[in-house]
């Protein structure tokens, strides 16, 4: 899965667009917690992706024998991104707590398979000790963070705790995905295929949707979480 929190105009603008090229190569699925549901429309993004939300896991998890939606989730994708990862859910994370899809998500994640945090929340709760510290523990789980920034928030007022760029997201996303395809292409002895750059560039020349380049790139499954 793999959606975002839009923090201004231009940022929905260039996530649409790399969205609508990427989706002709990528499987993606999005969750929704239900503080995310007052930021988004699910049924523009149900256009573009499956969406799942806490309800999903009781609606689609009806007998005791059945596996819970979270674990198939957890199976299915090869790629998590949590974007953007505020105060409450990396504390969550951070302490294994896990009271709803996404942290259930993370916490029976898979340490062998690559999860992207991108913290973001006002200046006041990012400065405060504990936050560095959730962070850092996360990154002994083997996470990768792609960091916050100064910039101006919602008070109107600059500070840290802004999302990263959008093209910074995009090019980690970029390049973790390709060091995947390398990696499979290596085990299978197929070194002459295409990379997820080049079908990602060749179906945007064939596209009137105007694309972002990437620095790198193919995949398998992503999975991006709004919360």
């Amino acid at each position: 899965m793999l959606y975002w929190i839009f923090s201004n105009v231009e940022h929905l603008r260039k996530k649409v667009l790399w969205i609508s090229n990427a989706l002709l190569l990528l499987q993606i699925r999005v969750i929704l917690t239900e503080r995310a549901k007052h930021f988004v429309n699910i049924n523009e993004i149900s256009t573009m992706a499956e969406v799942f939300t806490d309800q999903s896991e009781w609606h689609i998890t009806k007998g005791l024998n059945e596996q819970s939606l979270h674990l198939e989730l957890v199976q299915w994708a090869d790629f998590l991104v949590i974007s953007p990862l505020d105060a409450n859910t990396l504390g969550k994370i951070s302490s294994g707590i896990c009271d709803n899809l996404l942290t259930c998500i993370a916490r029976a994640w898979d340490l062998h398979k690559p999860l992207l945090f991108c913290p973001e929340m006002n200046t006041k709760m990012f400065l405060h000790p504990i936050t560095s510290k959730q962070i850092e523990e996360l990154k002994i789980y083997g996470y990768y963070e792609l960091p916050s920034i100064s910039e101006t928030l919602l008070t109107d007022s600059s500070g840290a705790g802004a999302i990263s760029e959008i093209n910074y997201i995009i090019d980690a996303i970029f390049n973790h995905v390709q060091q995947m395809q390398n990696q499979q292409n290596h085990h299978d002895g197929n070194s002459s295929a295409m990379s997820f750059e080049q079908k990602f560039n060749h179906n945007a020349s064939q596209s009137s949707t105007p694309s972002i380049s990437p620095t790198s790139s193919m995949l398998q499954h992503l999975t991006g979480f709004v919360q």
